[in-house]
């Protein structure tokens, strides 16, 4: 059990601290959110430093549209225009419409689309956002977010690994408190060394005399 302990206690360890020591998330992460679209319409440039073990990039927008163009129908499409640090610029196509809308917690109703950006270069990359020639739902507002290592499993890896330190410890103090626990047992079964003061041990028994023989007769009585 004390083994069990130990392995978990590593692993908490790697858990809660190895992307601190090793500088490298382990599943997805959030890189940043950034505004696409002020109110005035204007696209402004997003610039973000990437690296190449960051891929696949995760690409999603949040879009907020005119007051009650959920029930209108239609739909809206930007372009948006990604240029890698060589200035290889790639644009893709992205339709919004009522479908993809979700309620934030705060009951903001948004509009979502998301892609993805496989492979990275390591350098800084530009994300501009552009009209695609369609918008019945008037947007007023896009939020870009990056993710890091987009589709991995995602996890609170500090907790996680706070609760294998735990378990760890509790499995190697436990195996510990057993290990001891039999072994003052297999002391208790000795005889102790004080027992035997006042007390003569058993030896031997001690040969009987031989008795005389008994002689019968005359003979018999030489006194």
């Amino acid at each position: 059990m004390r083994f069990i302990g130990l392995i978990l206690l590593l692993a908490g360890l790697a858990v809660a601290f190895g992307e601190r020591a090793l500088g490298y998330p382990f599943g997805e992460f959030y890189i940043g959110r950034y505004h696409a679209v002020s109110s005035a319409r204007n696209f402004n440039p997003i610039l973000v430093t990437m690296r190449e073990d960051y891929a696949p990039l995760g690409v999603s927008l949040e879009v907020k549209p005119r007051a009650g163009a959920y029930d209108a129908g239609g739909e809206s499409v930007l372009t948006l225009h990604v240029s890698d640090p060589d200035g290889q610029v790639t644009d893709q196509t992205l339709r919004i419409s009522p479908k993809t809308a979700y309620m934030r917690d705060d009951g903001t109703m948004l509009l979502e689309n998301s892609l993805t950006v496989d492979p990275l270069k390591s350098g800084v990359y530009t994300f501009q956002l552009g009209d695609g020639g369609r918008d019945d739902l008037g947007i007023s507002e896009i939020v870009l977010t990056l993710k890091g290592h987009a589709g991995a499993f995602s996890l609170e890896s500090r907790p996680v690994g706070y609760a294998l330190i735990v378990a760890g410890c509790v499995f190697y103090l436990i195996g510990g408190r057993r290990r001891r626990g039999k072994g003052k047992q297999a002391e208790d079964d000795r005889p102790s060394k004080t027992s035997s003061i006042g007390y003569r041990q058993p030896s031997e028994p001690e040969p009987q005399k031989r008795q005389p023989d008994i002689t019968w007769g005359r003979d018999g009585d030489r006194d």
